[in-house]
Order: C-alpha cells, then structure tokens, then sequence
C-alpha cells in the first residue's frame, strides 16, 4: 500500500535548507521519504518519546532524522521535522 506524503511547514523549510546545503543529503533525502512511503512500518524505525507528538517515529536518512507520523484512519504520513543528527531533538 503507497500512503501519501504530507509535510509541515517546519519540514519543507527544512528540505529547502538542505537542498541549498548539500545537494547529496537531499537526494538521499528524497530517496529515504520514497521508501518510506512505500513502507513506513519498517523495524528500523524508532518511536519517539515526546509530549508533542506520543506517536512520532524517526528515520535514519544519511547526516539526517525524518520525523513523522502515520495517520490510522487514512494512508497518509505527515512529515514533522526534518534535522540533523548531529543536533539534538530540543525543539520537539
């Protein structure tokens, strides 16, 4: 089952930042949100514990963590935040 991809805002702005950075991390980027769209329930994906967002989970992709959320009722996912993984998750 393909779900549909939806992204914040916070996450586009952050897609548009690491595009101008790094062309290399955004495809890779780009790659790993295709997979995961196809298949977001794979067991290297973690649960995030957060007060914001109980049911988020996050995704290795290169220098970058993908935070989302997968809707139950519909096949959506809804793309939170897209960060480094060098930097720390305080914004969440």
């Amino acid at each position: 089952m393909n779900y549909i991809l939806q992204y914040t805002k916070h996450a586009l702005k952050d897609l548009k930042k690491t595009k101008k950075k790094n062309l290399h991390d955004y495809n890779k980027l780009k790659e790993d949100l295709e997979k995961l769209r196809q298949n977001p329930y794979t067991s290297t994906n973690i649960n995030i514990k957060s007060s914001k967002c109980p049911r988020c989970k996050r995704m290795k992709s290169g220098t970058h963590r993908i935070i989302y959320y997968i809707h139950t009722t519909k096949p959506i996912i809804e793309i939170v935040m897209i960060i480094e993984r060098k930097k720390n998750y305080r914004d969440f």
